[in-house]
């Protein structure tokens, strides 16, 4: 299954500085802002995706 991306650039987006910001943040809290911005129903598939490749890998 392959899933199309929307990108949306809020007002303080600048490219550089969003991800030099994104780096320094931890898993967790790109989970929160990803859970924030994204529709339930995309964010549920992202996050079951992202388990069974965690699953993976260990």
């Amino acid at each position: 299954m392959q899933m199309e991306v929307e990108t949306r650039l809020t007002p303080c987006s600048n490219g550089h500085d969003d991800k030099a910001e994104a780096e320094n943040r931890s898993i967790s809290e790109l989970v929160s802002v990803l859970r924030a911005e994204s529709r339930p129903e995309d964010f549920c598939r992202v996050e079951e995706a992202l388990v069974a490749r965690e699953a993976k890998l260990k």
